[in-house]
């Protein structure tokens, strides 16, 4: 069954008068079946293959789990298992000053790959890092503490730590970590190996291939 949403006047007239249906940002382009959504004042449901995603929207993986997501400004998120993140922002005006992407992962890992808004409307935030990308592809990977590891796979990113304010650049084919009291350190570079994490819409392969092509429709 495909997830639907309320529509907006019986959303209100169920729950508020201030209340309103999110926003449709993105789809899910491929997912395992052990993904969970749950869209602002929603009941939490499985995700499938081509649903909408939305502003806003809390999404889950369990051991086994895994998803693609495609936006609507053509960037990508990949999901691995025992992944919890939101969904906490989205506006996209086709290359304008107020577009943004925002994802906050509170632990798991995930693989994003940048689309067409402008790098500096990039927000990836976790407990202890706040990320800002430099048109690329990387890998964030939160632990249970909330201590985060950044993996560049191709462009650039900057890693400020949370606690300390502290900033790094990070490049292509190399690592940081920002433990969990806010501490950042150079990490070896190593890409998790781990198949929620590959995909075939595109960027780099994890084996160490080249970009692959667009698709997955």
């Amino acid at each position: 069954m495909k997830r639907t949403t309320i529509p907006p006047v019986l959303f209100a007239a169920l729950f508020s008068t201030t209340a309103f249906a999110a926003d449709e940002i993105g789809s899910a382009r491929q997912v395992s079946e052990s993904v969970h959504g749950t869209p602002p004042g929603e009941q939490r449901m499985i995700v499938q293959r081509k649903d909408p995603v939305f502003a806003g929207e809390l999404v889950e993986t369990d051991p086994t789990g895994w998803a693609f997501l495609r936006f609507d400004d053509r960037s990508r998120l990949n999901i691995s298992s025992n992944t919890s993140l939101v969904l906490d922002e989205f506006v996209y005006r086709s290359k304008t000053a107020d577009d943004a992407l925002g994802v906050n992962i509170s632990k798991g890992v995930l693989r994003f790959i940048s689309g067409k808004i402008k790098d500096e409307g990039y927000r990836i935030e976790t407990p202890t890092a706040l990320i800002g990308v430099r048109g690329t592809d990387f890998i964030v990977a939160v632990a249970d503490d909330g201590a985060t590891t950044v993996t560049v796979l191709e462009g650039a990113v900057s890693v400020t730590s949370v606690a300390t304010g502290q900033a790094v650049s990070v490049g292509a084919q190399s690592a940081v970590g920002v433990g969990a009291g806010g501490e950042i350190s150079d990490t070896a570079y190593a890409v998790p190996s781990d198949a929620g994490l590959d995909t075939l819409l595109g960027g780099v392969n994890l084996d160490g291939g080249g970009g692959g092509g667009g698709g997955g429709d």
